[in-house]
């Protein structure tokens, strides 16, 4: 889309560099005006790509233009999908990926397909926080909250505005670029090691580890080095549960697991913070966006559900640790699919060692353990999946699959190779939703004739939906 915003087209490209270099010297209220009558949108795009002393004030006047051209529409003139789209076009022109980083951190929202343009964990991060940052005081979201992890936000309860967040998080991207030309430039991987290692930002170490570091010992003595926090009332339960977690990856490694997958794995386990507060209105809650998993039941009594709902969230976090491929995007299904997991895990254990031990005491539960959402549903979707795959022994695969990341692989064996495609902006894997007809059309052969003795048959709704309102109109109309 081109916007014209200059009643002059007919200057060069030079001197409209020049008009633009002067713009700090323009006050405030005034900088939109400025660049309204001196430049055009595209012209504007290239002074950013190149780099120009002042492109964060153009930036911030391009989105003053667009606000002055809608806000007539009314107070939610931001929802108008023109002036997304407007936006978001200019976004998809930024060459630089901090350029766009910090350009939609200063939007607060973006088109899903930009974030498609680079593979970048940290960038995407950040932009992801930008997004779902709330308008009002944002002192208990989850870009306060990281910040705070990160060391920039001091005290628990200061509040701090939106405006503050944002030029925080833009803080977070210039540190980052800093860091990573740091590490780009040192000349030997043992150098970027030892400074990687040394810096507080774990976020920012983690997200290097990809560009720079290749050798298995040097990224294992990165990942050590992170550091987090482990409440002292839930520490031996923490423990038990990655061990457990282990020893199920360990034990399937038929299923492609790889030593990027355990590396994953490792990484999660070594940034999330695992914190017992016993004023939380909620059993436990994963909050993959800056790695934190909070609980309250901390009854001695019940060291079983605690070790349940720890496998559920460790899942929620194992999934999410990287944000730039993702391709379902349903709650239910991730919730209901981390029950499942947790399910699997911890029957797993027991029917390996007969028994839990914690802290020097035996438990022996009963075998296997059920965990369920109230609603079926929710765990339905993954039990589908791994009915489809229970013939060839790909069950518990499929299950890895999704909880890895490899969300690639989990559409390849749901829906056929043939729905990459659908589910890819520009070769990137994005997140869209699944319907339930989706599964039943890519799957029809195997489910013309429903298996009611599969163990993922029990309580799945999905597939008792399909049986009941599909399979009869297989061979024509009921009479």
């Amino acid at each position: 889309m081109e916007i014209n915003i200059s009643k002059n087209n007919s200057r060069t490209d030079e001197k409209i560099d020049i008009d633009l270099d002067y713009l700090d010297k323009v006050p405030k209220e005034e900088r939109h005006k400025f660049v309204f009558e001196k430049s055009t949108i595209n012209k504007c795009i290239k002074y950013i790509n190149a780099n120009g002393k002042n492109k964060y004030l153009v930036m911030d006047a391009i989105i003053k233009i667009f606000d002055k051209k809608y806000e007539s529409e009314g107070e939610n003139y931001r929802d108008n999908e023109k002036y997304k789209d407007g936006l978001s076009d200019i976004a998809e022109k930024l060459k630089r990926h901090d350029d766009l980083a910090i350009f939609i951190i200063k939007l607060g929202f973006c088109r899903n397909d930009i974030f498609t343009f680079f593979k970048d964990d940290f960038l995407n991060r950040i932009m992801i926080l930008a997004i779902y940052s709330t308008k009002n005081e944002l002192y208990d979201n989850n870009a306060a909250l990281f910040l705070r992890k990160v060391g920039k936000i001091k005290g628990k309860n200061k509040k701090i505005n939106s405006n503050e967040i944002k030029d925080l998080l833009i803080e977070q991207v210039h540190e980052y670029v800093k860091i990573k030309e740091i590490v780009a430039n040192l000349p030997s991987e043992e150098e970027k090691t030892n400074f990687l290692m040394s810096i507080d930002n774990d976020f920012i170490k983690e997200s290097l580890l990809d560009y720079e570091i290749k050798q298995k010992e040097n990224r294992l003595r990165i990942i050590k080095s992170i550091k987090n926090k482990i409440s002292p009332e839930i520490k031996p339960e923490v423990k038990l549960s990655q061990k457990m977690i282990f020893e199920f990856l360990e034990d399937n490694l038929n299923c492609g697991i790889t030593n990027k997958d355990i590396e994953r794995v490792f990484m999660a386990f070594k940034a999330t913070d695992v914190i017992f507060d016993e004023n939380y209105n909620h059993i436990g809650c994963a909050r993959p966006d800056y790695l934190e998993i909070e609980i309250n039941n901390a009854n001695p009594i019940d060291v079983v559900f605690r070790i349940q709902v720890l496998l559920h969230e460790y899942g929620h976090i194992i999934r999410g640790l990287k944000t730039t491929e993702r391709g379902f995007r349903k709650h239910e299904m991730e919730e209901g699919t981390q029950n499942i997991f947790a399910q699997e895990v911890l029957n797993h254990y027991i029917k390996k060692h007969g028994n839990i031990i914690i802290e020097g005491k035996k438990i022996k539960p009963n075998y296997p353990i059920i965990i369920r959402n109230a609603y079926m549903d929710y765990e339905s979707w993954m039990k589908t999946f791994m009915y489809l795959q229970e013939d060839n022994g790909k069950d518990i695969e499929v299950l890895l699959d999704y909880e890895l990341g490899k969300d690639r692989e989990t559409i390849e064996m749901t829906l056929g190779k043939d729905k990459i495609k659908s589910y890819s902006i520009n070769g990137v894997i994005a997140y869209r939703y699944l319907e339930e007809d989706e599964i039943y059309e890519a799957n029809k052969e195997k489910f013309r004739k429903i298996n009611k003795k599969s163990k993922y048959y029990a309580d799945n709704s999905i597939l008792k939906r399909f049986e009941k309102e599909k399979i009869p109109n297989e061979d024509g109309p009921e009479l």
